[in-house]
């Protein structure tokens, strides 16, 4: 029997969970607020810009005022339309990320829903992306994943329906502008691009003629909004600083990362990462199967013409690997041509949501296959209930603690440091050069400059003896120099800012300007010019 006149009535489960994830992110951020980040000041800096008519900026490594570059502009926008009405953009960005947050958990089970006609299934796949640490952070932080996720999968879920009766022809257009939108969120968001042409040609019923016009369309259709913001910052002379093209191949230690973070998926983190290895391998051999025996019974049985309410009665499964594909693609592209950091749980998010439904989907399928062998449905069943209250009880934990500490720069131990008392103490507008301005600029609100940097910031796999000084170092630093000298300004050397290799120490300079110790505290030491 087909399900295509089956009544869409949604389990309103998925609803309450969305309700609850908004609480708990609204629990999460109510004692420390949002959790902050280098990222974040980019996107709070380019916003308040924004709002006090400025355009959106940025502040470069040479600590110059800039149009903002290297931060695709969607979440500043949106940031700074908040700051327009008269809300604070931090404030705004924490209203944001709720609302977003109960806008993903329902869509992922509302996609679920369309492709089983399963409550239970969209129950469990809204459940996940609910207690996953994956999501949990990083709709608790000021990161632009939160909307480039939600706009991805709307637009793949857009092109799927497309797809699904290519006679409604102005279908396609929207799914590639919400495809732009996901773009525009996040640079990485030409995975969702290249997913969303890849599906167009491969799961078109068409001639493959108009498969190719198309995918064309698709992709000039979704690449237009960033092509233009592109445009504009090569005319304004600026361009992404991290965009540096050379190859850096670090293949393995990617592929390591890449497993280690998706075994934390499955395991805890303190369980043996071998013992971790062997079980995500087992689970990935498992729904390999399953897929392959839903697939199977799929294409045997069912209409080609008519949804079957099965998630294998179309080609959705297979466009979540291809989105699953893409993007881990383009990341590998991005870490080895661009200089940027390995995988991390932050960059797999889309990854994790796509397994999420697929994973669903095919036990889904694979339980109603499996009426006359129970073992499957014996094993689906301590699978479900293994990962149901593993993920409980570490997303609990991990809420509590993050409302009880905060999260990165909004820690309670960065907002109650003696450092960042001191530094609101000064009133007058003196310089302030530091190896964290983006600490300095998000808990005091003050603006500081950035110590020179003496090597290339990108460079982070370049072995010591090759991390050359940049030509402009010696310039930058009599720059410094005469302001501090000028202004009467302060160094701040924050102790927690550790990885910052690319900076100066501060004992080297001390030789170089020099400075003198005004005052050490809980987090720092603050330096004033000798006379």
């Amino acid at each position: 029997m087909t399900t295509e006149n089956k009544s869409l009535s949604i389990s309103p489960l998925i609803i309450i969970l969305a309700v609850i994830g908004m609480i708990a992110q609204w629990f999460i951020s109510s004692k420390w607020g949002i959790g902050l980040s280098p990222d974040s000041s980019g996107y709070l800096y380019a916003a308040r810009g924004l709002m006090n008519g400025k355009g959106l900026i940025e502040i470069s490594q040479w600590n110059k005022v800039i149009p903002l570059c290297n931060f695709a502009p969607m979440v500043s926008t949106l940031l700074g339309f908040f700051g327009v009405l008269g809300i604070e953009p931090m404030i705004g960005a924490r209203w944001l990320h709720i609302v977003v947050f109960g806008g993903n958990i329902f869509l992922s089970g509302f996609i679920i829903f369309h492709y089983t006609r399963s409550n239970w299934a969209s129950t469990l796949t809204s459940f996940f992306v609910l207690t996953s640490l994956v999501t949990l952070e990083i709709h608790a932080m000021l990161w632009s994943e939160p909307i480039f996720i939600f706009f991805g999968f709307a637009g793949i879920y857009l092109l799927a329906l497309a797809l699904e009766d290519e006679s409604k022809k102005p279908v396609l257009i929207p799914s590639a502008l919400v495809l732009g939108l996901s773009f525009l969120s996040k640079y990485s968001g030409a995975s969702f691009i290249l997913a969303g042409v890849l599906t167009a040609f491969f799961f078109s019923k068409k001639t493959y003629l108009k498969r190719i016009i198309n995918c064309l369309l698709i992709g000039a259709v979704s690449s237009l909004p960033m092509t233009l913001w592109s445009l504009r910052n090569r005319l304004s002379g600026t361009w992404p600083a991290g965009l540096t093209f050379n190859f850096e191949p670090y293949l393995m230690g990617h592929v390591r990362a890449l497993f280690a973070y998706i075994s934390i998926w499955i395991l805890p983190k303190s369980i043996s990462p071998v013992f971790r290895g062997v079980v995500l391998l087992l689970l990935i051999g498992f729904f390999i199967s399953a897929a392959w025996v839903c697939a199977s019974w799929a294409k045997r049985y069912s209409s080609p013409n008519k949804v079957s309410g099965m998630f294998y009665g179309g080609p959705f499964p297979w466009i979540l690997l291809i989105v699953m594909a893409s993007h881990i693609g383009v990341y590998f592209a991005a870490t080895a041509f661009m200089g940027e950091n390995s995988f991390d749980n932050r960059a797999l998010s889309p990854v994790f949501v796509s397994c999420a439904i697929f994973m669903v989907g095919t036990g889904c399928d694979l339980w109603r296959l499996s009426q006359q062998f129970s073992w499957r449905r014996n094993l689906l069943s301590v699978l479900l209930i293994f990962f149901v209250i593993s993920y409980f009880f570490r997303a609990v934990q991990w809420g509590v603690v993050a409302n009880r500490d905060g999260l990165w720069y909004s820690s309670r131990e960065w907002n109650t440091s003696g450092i960042i008392e001191k530094i609101k103490q000064y009133t007058g507008g003196i310089p302030i050069y530091t190896n964290g301005p983006d600490v300095v600029y998000l808990l005091t609100g003050k603006p500081a400059s950035a110590i020179p940097a003496k090597s290339n910031v990108f460079k982070v796999h370049v072995p010591d003896p090759e991390r050359r000084l940049l030509q402009n170092y010696p310039l930058e630093l009599e720059k410094m120099r005469k302001d501090l000298r000028k202004n009467q300004g302060i160094v701040v050397y924050l102790d927690k800012i550790y990885w910052r290799w690319y900076y100066p120490t501060a004992d080297e300079l001390m030789r170089i300007v020099p400075l003198g110790v005004v005052e050490r505290v809980q987090g720092g030491t603050i330096y004033k010019m000798e006379e």
